[in-house]
Order: structure tokens, then C-alpha cells, then sequence
């Protein structure tokens, strides 16, 4: 049986926001979190930076913040494949 699941001490609440193995919450699952809640606005800005630079017109924001989104997703996938299979 794994530790996730609830009992008395451990209210279904709380299911999922420790680490697996233990109950208090990473330093990498906190790094994560803070990564992809500051990611959509930091693409934004990113987006809007290269029109500001010159870099193309303002209709093309939303599909350049588009592409960088989808290459964040694609580098983030990456980056937790090569760190859950090289252990």
C-alpha cells in the first residue's frame, strides 16, 4: 500500500502536495511549481519583447507566445525524462 493513500492521521486533502516517499514537500517539487506559474507570464513578456524590439508585428504575439510555449513544454519534457532515466 502506498503512503498516499488516506488515513486517520492524513486527511485526503493533503494527497499529492508531499513527496512519495516521506511528508513534507521538496525543494525540486517547490522549484517546479514556481517554474510553470511564472512561465506563462515571463512567455508573455518574452513575446511582447520581441515586438517591441522590431522582431515582427503585434497580430503575431499570440502565435510567437504560442510557439515559446510549446517549446517550453517540449525542453521541460526533456529535462524530467533525462532526470527520471539516467538515475
Amino acid at each position: 500500500m502506498t503512503k498516499d493513500t488516506p488515513s486517520g492521521d492524513r486527511p485526503p486533502t493533503i494527497r499529492g502536495k508531499t513527496a512519495g516517499h516521506g511528508d513534507a514537500a521538496t525543494v525540486l517539487s517547490w522549484l517546479s511549481t514556481a517554474l510553470y506559474l511564472t512561465s506563462v507570464p515571463g512567455l508573455l513578456v518574452l513575446a511582447y519583447a520581441g515586438h517591441r524590439a522590431g522582431l515582427y508585428s503585434y497580430p503575431r504575439v499570440i502565435p510567437v507566445y504560442a510557439g515559446l510555449f510549446v517549446v517550453f513544454l517540449f525542453v521541460m519534457y526533456l529535462v524530467m525524462r533525462v532526470r527520471t532515466t539516467v538515475r
